[in-house]
């Protein structure tokens, strides 16, 4: 009965945990915006808290008493459901023009933070009590972490596939505290049994012989670092260079989660011996095709990338489980894994991005996963092979990359697929071959082969785009390259194009790509009266500044930009011109479009663009019913909401179909196709666009043009709209509605 009552609630008190930090993270994007930066703060906060629950545990067993320790945590629990249900204090808001971060901190610590802390302590306190008890499993109450974290891998789940689509965030915050006052429940009821029995303490523990405790504290931290560290790469890597697929971040953090349950449940499902034999071959291969052959069939790139991060945390994971301590060392052993897997989340959303303006994290985590493999034999600690262990990958290195200059540069001879893929293959057998039994040697293997395969890609594309500048901060990569062939430059924001110039000094004015002036921006600014005093025009997104090309000398024009490396890039004339070269009077503002035009006159702007919604992380409180009601504040009388809803999984038009029904607005929509003519002379691409008015008559022109189609929306039942209290992401995937 014991084992039945504490599985349960490390299962509800996981599910719970991963379910808060999106239900909060939702709540206070209206505050903040749509900034990566908030929800990186939010999950730095939710990992220190997390090993502050841990370390609450630590300090409960070793100073407290086991009857103490039981009546204090039930008494916190109860105390700290009268801070619910969770939900944004009133008069909170953030500071204008000042960094939000230590204000965001004080909002999450003063919100969630207790309710999380005290949750957040429920697997290792309730598996050391559990450990007290006469259950037969109480000498090694490990397989209860594996509890803990299907209840883990169900709040992950279960938010964006059964939660948020049914349910408002109100009504989800008191569901949430009716899980929560459950859980005490549970926990009570647990007690009860459990107070009979705490005085009696396990006789043994199943622990492995080769345990020593001081050298295992540093191999805890390490297994967990490395998977936590390879965690978030992964997700980088296959979210902005393979596929910005929403909600493909759960994908690999689900197979996180599903290690720690195999590693830790009753049954071993996946031979431990297995995984440390394949991981080898599974970097080598993801390796080979990542840095070599990028272009690589998208989903085998996703399956190998997937494959590699789940026999890392296999093997890391199944290497704790080997060097578990015993049971009365339980809550310090969770301690250093909380801590280990903090230090590589700090690693990756902190450290990297100071110092690199690359997503470095990846090559660095794969090859500290060859680091860490396990010695499946006893290598000879001799001074010829450690310095082997250094020069072998050296050489290695050396030898792949004097090859390929070999033939590209001195030869002119380019490899061809097949012999970059033997060249590679070879590579990569001589690094295993060479390495069995030393990591030291394999891991530096892995990095002379990365080197060499990022100097062929080097290779193959020194013809093609070239990167001159980088930026990295929390809103991603941002890369400025030029094309030498067409004489065009470009801004890059991971795998989303934020705008392009063409640099003959004839052309630098003309709007390019999504803005060409035969395409549907251009109707727009055709067809708009232009007033004697000049138009006034707000633009969310600032990109290269190309829609400054249509202001004239009269306007006044607003953009909004968020990011600001943007801002600098789009200003700098040895990048970008638009914003230089216009006579217009052109402000840009620094913030969330949203929020900063709150501070705009009442019914100031002409015509207000939306251009924030071509990349795949969609900034949801930008298309509530709300948002557009602070844009028709906004708006003069007779003015167009003009929004940019080109995206490659979203089918944006739908929702604004919807959102138009709900206020009473006229509105148009068009998908425009470019000529052949048109895209070799304005790099013209296919865009989506709508344009929202108060009344039919406000469109003008517009309503006349063949390619513009009116609104109505044609479904027996339309989806609901979004608002800042609801939005459902996935009624709007195209996979869902083509």
């Amino acid at each position: 009965m014991i084992q039945i009552l504490f599985t349960i609630a490390l299962c509800l008190s996981a599910a719970l945990l991963f379910w808060i930090q999106p239900l909060f993270g939702k709540m206070i994007l209206p505050l903040l915006g749509g900034a990566p930066a908030v929800w990186n703060t939010c999950l730095v906060f939710f990992q220190a808290a997390l090993l502050f629950g841990y370390l609450y545990a630590h300090a409960q067993r070793k100073f407290v008493a086991p009857r103490v320790q039981i009546a204090s945590h039930l008494c916190l629990m109860a105390a700290f459901a009268f801070l619910l249900p969770v939900s944004v204090p009133d008069g909170w808001i953030p500071p204008a023009g000042a960094n939000p971060v230590g204000w965001l901190l004080a909002l999450l610590s003063i919100s969630v933070g207790l309710p999380f802390l005290i949750l957040s302590a429920s697997a290792p306190l309730f598996q050391n009590w559990f450990s007290l008890s006469r259950s037969p499993r109480a000498g090694d109450p490990y397989f209860l972490y594996a509890a803990s974290n299907f209840g883990s891998l169900l709040g992950i789940l279960g938010f964006p596939l059964l939660i948020e689509p049914r349910a408002a965030l109100a009504v989800q915050a008191w569901l949430w505290t009716g899980g929560y006052v459950l859980l005490i429940l549970l926990v009570a009821v647990g007690s009860v049994i459990l107070w009979r029995q705490v005085p009696h303490r396990p006789t043994g523990t199943d622990v492995s012989s080769t345990y020593s405790p001081p050298a295992s504290r540093w191999w805890w931290l390490l297994l967990a670092a490395v998977p936590s560290s390879l965690l978030q790469s992964v997700t980088t890597y296959i979210t902005t260079d393979l596929a910005s697929v929403p909600l493909l971040w759960v994908i690999p953090l689900g197979l996180y989660l599903v290690t720690f349950i195999i590693v830790f449940s009753r049954y071993r499902v996946i031979p431990h011996r297995l995984m440390v034999h394949g991981l080898p071959l599974a970097l080598l291969a993801v390796i080979i095709a990542d840095f070599w052959f990028p272009d690589t069939n998208l989903w085998w790139l996703l399956a190998l990338n997937l494959a590699v991060l789940f026999v890392t945390a296999m093997v890391c994971h199944g290497e704790l489980v080997r060097l578990r301590p015993p049971a009365d060392r339980l809550t310090e052993f969770y301690l250093i894994i909380a801590a280990g897997g903090v230090i590589g989340g700090l690693f990756n959303l902190i450290l990297v991005p100071l110092i690199f303006n690359s997503l470095v994290e990846y090559p660095v985590g794969l090859v500290a996963a060859g680091l860490i493999i396990p010695a499946t034999t006893l290598p000879l600690r001799t001074w010829a092979g450690r310095a082997a262990d250094i020069v072998l990958p050296l050489g290695l290195c050396a030898a792949l990359i004097g090859i390929l200059w070999a033939a590209h540069i001195g030869l002119q001879i380019a490899f061809d697929r097949e012999e970059t893929i033997t060249l590679a293959v070879a590579g990569g057998i001589v690094a295993y071959a060479c390495s069995r039994g030393r990591p030291l040697r394999f891991g530096l293997g892995l990095g002379a082969l990365i080197l060499a395969g990022m100097y062929a890609d080097s290779l193959e594309n020194r013809h093609d785009w070239q990167t001159v500048r980088s930026y990295r901060n929390f809103f991603g990569v941002l890369r400025v390259q030029e094309h030498p062939r067409y004489n065009w430059i470009r801004m890059m924001h991971n795998t989303t194009s934020h705008g392009l110039q063409i640099c003959d000094p004839e052309m630098k004015r003309m709007p390019t790509l999504y803005f060409s002036p035969g395409g549907p921006v251009g109707d727009v600014f055709r067809c708009l009266p232009r007033p004697a005093s000049g138009r006034k025009v707000a633009v969310a997104g600032l990109g290269t500044g190309t829609l400054a090309a249509y202001a004239a000398p009269a306007d006044h024009w607003v953009f909004y930009e968020i990011n600001p490396a943007v801002v600098e890039l789009a200003s700098d004339p040895h990048c970008f011109t638009y914003l230089g070269e216009t006579k217009a009077n052109v402000q840009v503002i620094l913030g969330d479009a949203r929020l900063a035009m709150k501070k705009a006159p009442t019914h100031y702007f002409d015509v207000i663009v939306l251009d924030a919604f071509t990349s795949d992380a969609i900034p949801v409180h930008l298309l509530t019913k709300e948002a557009i009601q602070l844009y028709l504040s906004k708006l003069a009388p007779h003015g167009l909401l003009v929004l940019h809803v080109s995206n490659r999984h979203f089918d944006l038009v739908s929702l604004l179909k919807a959102l138009a029904g709900d206020q009473r607005l006229a509105g148009l929509w068009t998908l425009h196709h470019p000529s052949l003519q048109e895209r070799l002379s304005t790099a013209a691409l296919s865009s989506n666009w709508v344009v929202l008015a108060r009344s039919p008559a406000d469109l003008g022109c517009l309503a006349r043009l063949a390619r513009w189609h009116g609104m109505d929306r044609g479904e027996e039942r339309p989806p609901r709209t979004w608002t800042d209290d609801y939005s459902n992401i996935l009624e709007y995937l195209r996979i869902f509605r083509d």
